[in-house]
């Protein structure tokens, strides 16, 4: 979840869901479809629709909106990493589905050793999430 970092919630550990029901969030545009519907866990909601404060289309407008105050989001865990920013601060949330990821490649690239490599690395790491544990991180 991104918050601003003035947000009440942010002084929290974890973040029920529905407690995330009647704030403002920062969306993706409405011709996103099934992405802004995923990202606002439209289906997770139990008929509560959510509030849409500011529409954006790149992250870096997605973080100034957060930053200035316009809403709350839901982003992957790994957003904190790679989206660290003034202003925004993440906290886990319950009560949602986590994400999934996905990777595809074309099938001419099935014997690449770079592509087979990083294939193994990605079926390696959803072994171990399935049992719990968490990435490893790079030194």
């Amino acid at each position: 979840m991104a918050l601003p970092t003035t947000h009440p919630l942010g002084t929290h550990d974890r973040i029920p869901f529905r407690d995330l029901w009647d704030e403002p969030f920062v969306a993706a545009p409405s011709e996103t479809g099934w992405w802004r519907d995923y990202w606002l866990a439209a289906d997770e909601r139990e008929g509560h629709p959510p509030r849409i404060s500011v529409s954006v289309e790149h992250p870096d407008d997605w973080l100034q909106a957060i930053a200035n105050g316009y809403g709350v989001a839901l982003a992957p865990e790994s957003a904190a990493r790679f989206y660290a920013r003034p202003g925004v601060i993440y906290r886990p949330v319950t009560g949602v589905s986590p994400s999934q990821v996905g990777i595809a490649w074309p099938v001419a690239a099935d014997a690449d050793p770079v592509i087979q490599d990083f294939v193994r690395c990605c079926l390696e790491a959803g072994q171990r999430a399935g049992r719990g544990e968490r990435p490893d991180r790079a030194s």
